[in-house]
């Protein structure tokens, strides 16, 4: 499972990443976040969350802490859905002071305060990655 520019490692594949390079595009689980890639802002990753996902954890509105499931966040943000999935691209960010929690998509996030891990917020796909 690469990851744009980590890979998912060990028995944790289905949470976390380890650092390295990678130009592949990825499918992750629905439990994966963004903690390791804490540090590395301004990074974008591309990742396609496969069809008939379950709900995991999410923290936030808009801007997500790195904690969050990456793919239930896209999910809250109207990007796609649990029963079809679909790929999506994030950008890694410092954080914020606090992420607000409300109810969309079918999916309720919750408040935080501080990030431990940094946060992600999603990127516009433009016509150009879509071929058009």
């Amino acid at each position: 499972m690469n990851l744009n520019p980590s890979v998912a490692v060990g028995s944790s594949s289905e949470h976390r990443f380890a650092p390295r390079l990678s130009l592949e595009l990825a499918e992750i689980g629905w439990k994966t976040n963004a903690t390791e890639l804490t540090g590395l802002n301004g990074f974008r990753g591309e990742v396609i969350c496969p069809p008939g996902g379950t709900a995991a954890a999410v923290w936030g509105t808009e801007v997500y802490a790195g904690e969050s499931s990456i793919c239930t966040a896209a999910v809250h943000a109207g990007l796609i859905s649990f029963r079809d999935g679909g790929t999506v691209t994030f950008e890694i960010f410092p954080g914020v002071l606090s992420y607000e929690g409300t109810e969309r998509n079918g999916v309720a996030s919750r408040f935080a305060s501080q990030s431990r891990g940094g946060g992600f917020r999603f990127v516009p796909r433009t016509d150009a990655d879509e071929g058009g």
